[in-house]
């Protein structure tokens, strides 16, 4: 079953590096890409997943349909209507029983306070 066509729309910012004081810089001019057809699914970590005191889930495994992207810890991502940070190194990943379908890339992602 092919993935394109379905899933979930998510903005990506431009990649940000640490100034020598520790904080984050961004590049004003870097415009935000948009990705449609990303899947979404809970962060699970050691048999449950990660949660918020209200309940609501705090990390997201995005899977990303068909296309190599470069992408950097640290990067904020606008899913859902919320910003989250990559907080796991993204990597490429392929179907585990077809070897020769077409690959995307993976990545993990944190809601974090004051990303906007």
């Amino acid at each position: 079953m092919a993935i394109q066509g379905m899933g979930e729309s998510i903005t990506i910012t431009a990649p940000r590096h640490m100034d020598d004081y520790g904080r984050w810089i961004e590049d004003p001019r870097a415009e935000s890409t948009i990705y449609d057809g990303c899947l979404l699914s809970p962060t699970r970590s050691q048999d449950m997943v990660n949660t918020s005191l209200n309940g609501e889930v705090t990390s997201w495994d995005v899977f990303m349909p068909y296309k190599t992207v470069a992408l950097q810890r640290g990067q904020r991502v606008l899913a859902r209507g919320e910003w989250f940070v990559i907080s796991a190194v993204p990597f490429n990943w392929i179907p585990a029983r077809r070897r020769n379908a077409l690959h995307g890339t993976r990545f993990t992602m944190t809601r974090v306070e004051g990303a906007s």
